[in-house]
């Protein structure tokens, strides 16, 4: 059982920032095992609407992607846009467990949703992964997602090679 305080890592801090050169803060694997945790798969079944005939009944559609805990706290979870779209059902898998998500906030605008769990056992452990500042150029990068037809985490390490800010208005 984990009894570290809720967004803090062993040494008490919040996860997230920038990996070193060898993709890991820490050394060896716990950076990534550290963050595996707070990334967790998104089981979404999608009713697509016929926009050729909109009185028809849409078809349904099973996606997966991915998720992570970006404040255990107020147990939100962000993903894209896109994998909630449209949804009928909504669940996370964490550790071969499915919980039932719900929708909290969308911006199709900048792709992102927020999505919550209301099953304690879910969040139990988490922790928050923080935002650190926008990386520089050619920075060493190291992702962690749920690939197409994968049902565990694959990672990924590679460089910054572009970084591009655009505006963006809410009224």
């Amino acid at each position: 059982e984990d009894n570290q305080g809720e967004g803090e890592d062993e040494e008490g801090d919040e996860l997230g920032g920038s990996a070193g050169e060898d993709g890991d803060q820490k050394g060896g694997g716990e950076y990534i095992e550290d963050l595996s945790r707070i990334v967790v798969q998104v089981l979404t079944l999608h009713c697509i609407p016929n926009f050729v005939r909109p009185w028809e009944k849409g078809h349904d559609v099973d996606s997966s992607s991915t998720a992570f805990v970006v404040d255990a706290e107020r147990r939100l979870l962000m993903t894209t846009a896109g994998a909630v779209e449209y949804a009928k059902r909504i669940e996370v898998s964490r550790d071969g467990v499915d919980y039932d998500a719900a929708v909290v906030a969308v911006s199709t605008d900048t792709d992102v949703a927020l999505l919550t769990v209301k099953d304690g056992a879910f969040w139990r452990g988490m922790h928050s992964l923080g935002f650190g500042p926008l990386p520089q150029l050619q920075s060493p990068v190291t992702a962690l997602a749920y690939a197409i037809g994968g049902d565990s985490v694959a990672v990924t390490t590679g460089v910054v090679s572009r970084i591009e800010v655009l505006e963006y208005t809410h009224s």
